[in-house]
């Protein structure tokens, strides 16, 4: 199985690259610090700890909890930062969670102008927004459910203008992983 060449002109990954640099320095807020002053943050990194260790017997959750990750909209949040957990431990998976919520919305922003046409260098203006009530509240599922949301967007944008199959799966799995994020952002993308 061939991946196909994707070709970028030299000025479009110099701009990509500057992009990619611009969403690496808005991660900075979660890793510039030992602590994050994310109010619930201590309570969804001890749901991590307790997700990706319920069968650790060092820990003994087992015989008090039992897990359902079917009954929450937040699904993706844990189950992502279960994945991560196991490459870095669960309180870098945490940082890397806040990351990828930082660093994906200016990405996303971009995604989204590029598909509507827009200039995409407003999507900088994403950067000072992401740090906003809701994610010093540590409402981190939430959040985490806007990149998701925009790439959405971005891809539901592509799919009307000119249909494919690819394009129709790639806005079903979108829209599948947005509402496992959070309701909120499912929501504010069906109203999009």
């Amino acid at each position: 199985l061939a991946l196909p060449q994707v070709r970028m002109r030299p000025q479009t990954a110099l701009r990509a690259l500057l992009y990619l640099l611009v969403a690496i320095l808005a991660t900075a807020p979660a890793w510039i610090v030992e602590h994050p002053p994310l109010q619930d943050l201590p309570f969804h990194v001890a749901t991590l700890r307790l997700v990706h260790d319920l069968h650790n017997p060092a820990f003994g959750f087992a015989d008090v909890y039992q897990l359902n990750l079917l009954r929450t909209e937040y699904l993706l949040y844990y189950v992502a930062g279960d994945v991560l957990a196991y490459v870095m431990g669960v309180k870098a998976a945490s940082v890397g969670m806040i990351c990828l919520y930082l660093g994906g919305m200016p990405l996303a922003m971009g995604a989204l102008l590029r598909a509507l046409g827009r200039d995409e260098r407003l999507c900088l203006f994403a950067v000072p927004l992401s740090v906003n009530v809701m994610f010093c509240f540590g409402l981190l599922p939430f959040v985490f459910g806007f990149p998701l949301m925009l790439l959405s967007l971005a891809a539901a944008v592509r799919h009307f203008e000119k249909p494919t199959l690819r394009r129709g799966v790639v806005l079903g799995v979108l829209t599948v992983l947005t509402f496992y994020a959070h309701v909120l952002p499912f929501a504010l993308f069906g109203v999009g």
